[in-house]
């Protein structure tokens, strides 16, 4: 159980995203599939666009105040990248569900979880790059 109001969990998931977005563009980069790049900056926006809606919720909340310091990640190697962004996804498919319940109405609670599936999603895609990796190109 998470121990912050909403508007700090919401902070919180807002520099989660655009760190994460930040490393995915990082990794994109890294990629040695040119399939492996192109999904990983399709991910990498819709991590911005929930760093967005996640702004949002702040707005609707009546909560103010910036996202707080930033803890990105830094790849060391594609598969190093790979690990991290599925741990990063993992943990936010945990906080977002308690994030959820935490939410002032229903509205910015379907919209958690909509994000949370789309973190499952994203935890998918990464596994199967690294059991690829794994079995070799």
């Amino acid at each position: 159980m998470i121990s912050m109001t909403f508007a700090e969990g919401v902070r919180k998931a807002i520099n989660d995203e655009t760190a994460a977005a930040r490393m995915y563009a990082q990794l994109a980069d890294m990629a040695p599939l040119a399939a492996f790049a192109a999904r990983i900056r399709c991910i990498r926006d819709d991590e911005l666009h929930h760093a967005h809606m996640f702004s949002s919720f702040l707005a609707m909340s009546m909560a103010s105040g910036p996202p707080g310091p930033d803890e990105g990640v830094t790849a060391g190697s594609f598969t190093e990248g790979l690990n991290a962004a599925i741990a990063g996804e993992l943990d936010a498919i945990r906080f977002y569900a308690e994030l959820a319940d935490m939410s002032p109405n229903l509205d910015i609670r379907e919209h958690i979880l909509c994000i949370q599936k789309d973190e499952m999603e994203h935890a998918k895609i990464f596994e199967f790059m690294k059991s690829v990796m794994i079995g070799g190109l």
